[in-house]
């Protein structure tokens, strides 16, 4: 009688350890902006700065997930970027990159001289917009905030820098 309660007790661990299991990974995806950001034309006489509002990164998750956005220094340093016109010798154009349309927090990576910027999937705050569509992965979209600072005296031509941004979840 204890062999029986022995044996049927191992074929139920056996089958616990064998039974499938199935976890759904929490898979996102990437989408860069869909074009640069675009400052215009900077006069070199005006008194006033020059601002833009860059299209948005955009993650897609199948749930709710914490992103984190970080933007490289591209020309320069993180706190002091610049833009040239890749000609030898080319004035630098400076310029940063922010947070918030005030252009106060410099978007860049934490600890490196700038802020990271961290969103969830499907919510929209202040900073990030989320969307939770209905049968469709979850959304987190951050903008990028740019400025060239007045009074800077720099050759007529076409300025241009490349940032790479780091998008983590």
């Amino acid at each position: 009688m204890i062999r029986r309660h022995v044996a049927a007790l191992g074929l139920l661990l056996l089958a616990c350890l064998v039974v499938p299991r199935a976890f759904a990974a929490n898979e996102c995806t990437v989408a860069g902006p869909a074009s640069g950001l675009n400052f215009g034309t900077y006069d070199t006489a005006s008194g006033t700065a020059v601002t833009a509002i860059g299209t948005s990164i955009t993650v897609a998750c199948t749930g709710n997930r914490t992103v984190t956005f970080e933007l490289g220094s591209g020309g320069g340093s993180i706190t002091s970027r610049y833009m040239t016109t890749g000609l030898p010798g080319s004035d630098l154009l400076y310029y940063n990159l922010y947070l918030e349309p005030a252009n106060v927090t410099i978007f860049g990576t934490t600890g490196v001289g700038g802020t990271a910027a961290t969103c969830t999937t499907g919510v929209t705050t202040t900073a990030c917009m989320g969307d939770n569509p209905t049968g469709s992965d979850k959304l987190a979209q951050r903008r990028i905030y740019g400025l060239i600072p007045a009074g800077q005296n720099v050759g007529a031509g076409t300025y241009t820098d490349t940032i790479t941004y780091t998008v983590t979840f």
